[in-house]
């Protein structure tokens, strides 16, 4: 690849007779710089470098640096049927000032381009760094760009007919899936093998499970969803996805956003937290709680579903039993680690979900 990166490197490629038969003549031979300028062609920009930033079998980025700016230029994951509706809520978020990078528009107006069956999307490159969680400073700064997600995507609606990504008014099944496959595994040979005191202390988790069932039933969840006007979830809120500039955070890799409810994301971003601090931190959670609702206000009664869905078994579940779901062994100190997050939490919890 370095040699490519040398190759076009200082080289502006106008729309040529050559490029274009280049763009005719199939994959063959193909490396990803011939890719990238092959899809450019799509777009009123003329590259002096293109850079492999990240590549893979599915998703590719490359950073394109014309004569005044730079571009990232992006293959997705997916086909145009999965990812329509991700790209239309990124450019949603971006209309209503929300913390996303720029899309930038086809020759032909379009959002993306396709080649050979594959979407590439282009958007404005963000100068900055990767925050790092550990630091309560930039912590702050990402759960407010988070907040600030959220709110700029309230009301989307595809412009555009296409598959629809929801959870919206899910849970409830969520709920109830997850702990069909919890009994499934307290029945299996991994369970029988763990030792009295643990499967004493699963007991205690998966009644957890139980009562958050019961507390979502009986909670505003059902009068939250029934509004017309929808949220859209991250759903891949991390650090890698994330960039800090000097005047903000930017959120990047939309690609798995779907309707839910706000607190969806809030809730992921805690339990990575809780996770990587294996214990939980009654100080944290709430110092996250507080940065989030400067940005986007929760009422008492939302605050109190996002207690229920922390309540609710989800470290357990991703540990233990999703692995088992899929044939995959978990070691006893992950489990361990696992079930101290579910009884701490409990105890911090407990009062607040009366």
């Amino acid at each position: 690849h370095t040699r490519d990166v040398f190759r076009f490197r200082h080289v502006s490629r106008p729309v040529t007779g050559r490029l274009i038969m280049e763009r005719n003549r199939g994959e063959v031979g193909m490396n990803s710089f011939d890719l990238a300028r092959i899809v450019l062609l799509s777009y009123e920009i003329y590259s002096k470098s293109i850079e492999l930033i990240q590549g893979g079998q599915e998703k590719t980025v490359w950073r394109v640096v014309t004569s005044d700016r730079s571009y990232c230029l992006k293959k997705l994951e997916n086909g145009l049927e999965k990812m329509h509706f991700s790209i239309q809520a990124h450019k949603y978020i971006e209309h209503h000032n929300g913390p996303v990078p720029r899309i930038r528009r086809t020759r032909g107006g379009a959002l993306y381009s396709v080649y050979k069956d594959q979407v590439f999307v282009l958007y404005d490159w963000i100068d900055g760094k990767n925050p790092s969680f550990s630091s309560r400073s930039d912590l702050k700064k990402a759960v407010a760009a988070l907040a600030r997600f959220h709110q700029a995507s309230i009301g989307f609606v595809p412009s555009i007919p296409c598959r629809v990504s929801s959870n919206w008014g899910k849970w409830a099944d969520q709920y109830h899936t997850m702990m069909q496959h919890c009994h499934k595994w307290k029945h299996s040979r991994h369970y029988s093998s763990l030792s009295h005191a643990d499967q004493r202390h699963i007991k205690e988790i998966m009644d957890n499970g139980e009562r958050a069932k019961n507390l979502l039933s009986r909670s505003n969840y059902a009068n939250w969803t029934e509004k017309k006007k929808k949220s859209i979830c991250h759903l891949d809120f991390k650090e890698r996805n994330i960039i800090v500039t000097k005047n903000q955070c930017v959120l990047l890799d939309t690609d798995r956003a779907a309707y839910d409810l706000p607190i969806r994301d809030l809730r992921i971003v805690i339990h990575q937290e809780m996770q990587k601090k294996e214990t939980w931190d009654t100080d944290l959670f709430h110092n996250m709680i507080s940065w989030y609702t400067r940005k986007n206000p929760l009422t008492d009664e939302q605050v109190k579903l996002l207690y229920i869905d922390c309540f609710f078994p989800h470290e357990l579940y991703k540990t233990v039993i999703k692995p088992f779901m899929y044939n995959k062994n978990v070691s006893p100190a992950r489990l361990a680690r696992a079930i101290h997050i579910e009884l701490t939490k409990k105890k911090a919890l407990a009062k607040m979900i009366r």
